[in-house]
């Protein structure tokens, strides 16, 4: 998992970006977070209780999802860990593996989504 500490101006970056968000969304609880660097007891999640996701929008449907996908944990630890599942080359052995439902995927099609990484 990343560690923000190594990189003080991405810092920077999200605190202004949280900023931004706290303001647009009148959020005392972000505000507060901002001057104390501490989140309430209320806010926090956790196993058994998790937080949850803040509508941005038509975001609901999403955030069920992603919401539900977290629950599922060897889903969640293969995310949380992607750099181990990842494939270096895409060689004719990798891509004669690659389906989409029952679907070959082409070469081109298996470099594009890498592109998505």
């Amino acid at each position: 998992m990343h560690q923000w500490g190594d990189e003080p101006s991405k810092i920077q970056d999200l605190r202004s970006a949280l900023r931004v968000i706290g303001e647009n969304r009148d959020s005392q609880k972000v505000k507060d977070f901002l001057e104390t660097g501490n989140a309430s007891d209320e806010t926090r999640g956790s196993a058994s209780s998790p937080v949850g996701l803040e509508n941005i929008g038509n975001t609901c449907y999403l955030n069920s999802l992603l919401q539900f996908y977290f629950t599922i944990k060897p889903l969640r630890e293969m995310v949380l860990q992607l750099e181990q599942y990842q494939e270096e080359d895409v060689t004719d052995e990798v891509i004669a593996r690659k389906r989409v439902g029952g679907r070959k995927v082409t070469k081109k099609e298996v470099e594009r989504a890498k592109q998505c990484e």
